[in-house]
């Protein structure tokens, strides 16, 4: 139990509540005084700290919802692969792969599957490997995917904030630091989507090759046996990818 809060904890924080405080100081920063007041009132800093941090997260989660939408059907996916014009073969679960991890399926549902069924699987695959802390290492992937996703559409929020603010202040300064900041953001809008990508990726190819392991452990018939020889190999690959993001 305790580690199963711990987990909450870590995913609410990284995904939800730090997406949502910077939304919320965002919106604060053009009513500074009437939010001034407002604490002033509730006169108790524990409290207006928690109401904040409760503010975000429900903020949080509706950010994790548009951010969906954001990262599926925006624009901004299809001018970046008109202008890289990137190989979706890199991001491809290998043929080999996706086999092994088909006869786990139907050893553990105990019946015959399509390739083209395996997708409608992968929340079950996910459930039941995290009932196992070996395989923990896919939940900070998964967190930090949806820290990604939400975090790319925070960055989107704020470029317009700051394009807000060099409109109402008449500084020539402050509007030039506001539009670079801005500028930033885009940018950071559009590596974000990509570190969503990867991580993506990496959560999908984890939960074959544990899927695959979990029914290899569970497994009580012999003839039963999944390719255990594919699992290493795969691990080492996606840690190798892990290794080349933090490079970048």
């Amino acid at each position: 139990m305790e580690k199963l809060i711990e987990k909450i904890t870590l995913y609410d924080f990284v995904a939800m509540i730090i997406p949502g405080l910077l939304v919320s100081l965002s919106v604060i920063s053009f009513v500074p005084k009437e939010f001034y007041e407002f604490y002033k009132d509730i006169g108790n800093d524990f409290v207006a700290g928690a109401l904040l941090l409760i503010i975000s997260y429900c903020i949080g989660w509706i950010i994790s919802e548009i951010a969906y939408f954001h990262v599926k059907y925006s624009i901004i996916d299809k001018i970046i692969n008109f202008i890289k014009e990137r190989a979706v073969e890199t991001n491809e679960i290998p043929q080999k792969l996706k086999e092994e991890y088909k006869k786990s399926l139907e050893i553990y549902l105990g019946k015959s599957i399509e390739m083209d069924e395996i997708k409608k699987y992968g929340e079950m695959a996910y459930a039941l490997i995290q009932t196992d802390s070996k395989y923990s290492r896919i939940h900070n992937y998964n967190s930090s995917k949806s820290f990604s996703k939400n975090l790319s559409l925070v960055c989107l929020f704020l470029s317009v904030v700051l394009l807000v603010h060099a409109k109402l202040i008449m500084d020539i300064t402050y509007s030039i630091i506001c539009i670079v900041g801005a500028i930033f953001f885009i940018i950071g809008c559009f590596e974000l989507k990509n570190r969503y990508e990867s991580f993506k990726y990496k959560v999908n190819y984890y939960i074959y090759v544990y899927f695959i392991d979990f029914v290899k452990e569970h497994s009580k018939e012999e003839n039963k046996d999944v390719g255990s020889s594919y699992i290493k190999k795969y691990v080492i690959k996606v840690n190798d990818l892990q290794n080349q993001g933090r490079k970048r």
